[in-house]
């Protein structure tokens, strides 16, 4: 045994671990020893932790910097959008098809995904397909091809957990998406679900976008939610579409139940 090596006592005021306290373990020292059993808890975004009571033993150790890299690094929540990972939207719908001769009408239940992947500084990237996750998680980033539809937007997130997004389909016409959605969790601080309040389209003149250089939010913050700048693309308010998003980590995107087939899950109950 090294001479580093001490008796390290379990700390009698962990109530959790009450059949812990006869024993003695033999360890290095571990300052971080001292977090275990220590309940962690959420931290609005917008507020300084030094005005919070009763703070967590973590959050008394390390700076708010240190702490945001932490969370960014991991699926720990101190307050922002979940990182390093995809909110995924399993939608599906009835789709009747052509009778043919004397056989009846075919009724096919179709599935798409909706995907939205966060970055810390304000962009996200989005895309729209029936590929499964375990087949679309492998180009959810910025290095994506032309050929993958990934398409690159910004968002802001307000102090009511509400989201505001807005990206622009290029193409022959420009066509704006803006989308409002709101945070929440299954369980205190999971921030694990998407809820979709809004999804609208509408047209964009290709002359605003021309020596346009900033966020695509900033572009139409001035304007209506029923506004359109391209005659030939009025404002769409979608009413199909909007299955809340769910919290799927990379690890995860393989045997999410929700690559099933329609045949095996119909309809995913996000909760």
């Amino acid at each position: 045994m090294a001479s580093s090596d001490v008796s390290v006592d379990v700390r009698p005021e962990f109530n959790s671990f009450d059949h812990l306290r006869s024993m003695r373990y033999i360890a290095t020292d571990r300052p971080w020893l001292t977090l275990y059993g220590i309940r962690v808890q959420p931290v609005t975004p917008f507020s300084s932790l030094s005005s919070r009571p009763d703070l967590a033993l973590i959050h008394q150790c390390l700076p708010d910097e240190l702490l945001f890299e932490v969370c960014t690094v991991q699926y720990w929540y101190l307050g922002q959008i979940l990182y390093k990972s995809l909110y995924v939207s399993r939608n599906t719908y009835i789709h009747t098809g052509t009778a043919e001769w004397q056989f009846t009408k075919t009724v096919n239940v179709v599935c798409y995904y909706r995907y939205l992947r966060f970055f810390p500084s304000g962009k996200f990237l989005y895309k729209i397909s029936p590929q499964k996750i375990k087949d679309v998680v492998k180009c959810m980033h910025f290095r994506a091809s032309k050929g993958d539809c990934v398409f690159k937007g910004d968002y802001v997130l307000s102090e009511d957990g509400q989201i505001e997004l807005a990206l622009l389909y290029p193409g022959r016409r420009y066509t704006l998406v803006r989308m409002r959605l709101r945070l929440r969790g299954t369980t205190l601080g999971a921030n694990n679900r998407l809820d979709v309040l809004k999804i609208l389209t509408t047209g964009v003149n290709a002359t605003e976008l021309r020596n346009w250089k900033g966020s695509v939010l900033e572009l139409v913050e001035t304007w209506d939610e029923d506004e359109t700048h391209d005659p030939e693309v009025p404002a769409v308010t979608h009413s199909r579409g909007l299955t809340p998003f769910v919290f799927v980590p990379f690890e995860e995107a393989d045997t999410s139940v929700m690559n099933l087939p329609v045949e095996k899950m119909d309809y995913f109950v996000p909760g």
